[in-house]
């Protein structure tokens, strides 16, 4: 019989699909091989006395700034514009490439700690750093450059096309995607300062990488009448198109009801994968 490389127990462990219960869980290979009541007969290389534990499927945190771990407390208590174009923007270009890799460490760190084993970074300005603060710590991760063509708000150092934008990305899909346990993303910021030429190239480039495209949605209610004012209500219809060819989109909403009570969220988009935001 061979052997197993971890036995965890006894412990309290809680499947995804079953009641809790008190049991083992071992792992061959860097993979769960047997999760029961009793130990399996195959010998360990490491037994771990779980006793009092409990022992749970790893998290997933599904939106994440890794290079904001080192700017808590710079924007509380203002209002999502505020906190975008005279705290957030400013702060994120302040950040040097190694400031964004020890962000991304100590971010990835105290995930881990918490039982995440895989976020998923929504958009930073320096992916080179993000990546390598990622893998030091062995986090699996979804990486995201912060992409904005256009709109208000943009810091002077923050000006990029259209064409530079969605260039910027390519290099570093090709450079990250893929690279141990990270994937690129390719990301937009908000439809404040996403052009519709930008959003549509953006979804087209993830679903031939067969990655997702990240994208805030539908935060405050002044994003939804920017919608209506500036596209039209079927000019939303762009998330849907990417919806009915699989799940391209993630969209990061304030709260599921939002989009639904706006008027601009089509239909087909519920079989995207949302990120709610607790109001």
């Amino acid at each position: 019989m061979s052997m197993v490389d971890l036995r965890v127990g006894p412990a309290l462990v809680v499947p995804v699909t079953a009641a809790p219960f008190t049991g083992w869980v071992e792992a061959t290979g860097g993979e769960i091989t047997h999760v029961g009541p009793e130990p399996s007969g195959a010998p360990a290389r490491e037994e771990y006395d779980a006793a009092g534990r409990i022992v749970i499927p790893a998290f997933v945190n599904t939106h994440c700034h890794t290079s904001q771990q080192l700017g808590r407390g710079v924007a509380d208590d203002v209002d999502l514009l505020t906190w975008l174009h005279e705290r957030i923007w400013p702060y994120e270009v302040a950040l040097t490439e190694a400031d964004s890799e020890i962000s991304a460490l100590a971010c990835a760190v105290e995930q881990i700690r918490n039982g995440c084993t895989l976020i998923a970074d929504p958009g930073g300005r320096h992916v080179d750093g993000m990546a390598r603060g990622l893998a030091a710590a062995g986090i699996r991760a979804l990486l995201g450059r912060s992409t904005m063509d256009s709109g208000e708000g943009r810091p002077a150092a923050d000006q990029e096309s259209t064409v530079e934008v969605l260039g910027r990305q390519d290099e570093l899909a090709a450079r990250w995607h893929g690279v141990g346990r990270l994937r690129f993303s390719y990301t937009l910021r908000t439809i404040f300062n996403n052009s519709d030429e930008l959003i549509v190239a953006t979804i087209e480039r993830a679903r031939a990488l067969g990655t997702v495209a990240q994208m805030h949605v539908a935060e405050i209610p002044e994003e939804n009448e920017h919608v209506r004012r500036t596209r039209a209500r079927q000019r939303c219809a762009t998330w849907s198109g990417s919806a009915r060819s699989g799940r391209t989109c993630w969209p990061y909403t304030r709260c599921g009801s939002t989009t639904r009570r706006s008027g601009c969220w089509p239909s087909a988009a519920a079989r995207c994968r949302t990120t709610p935001r607790p109001t």
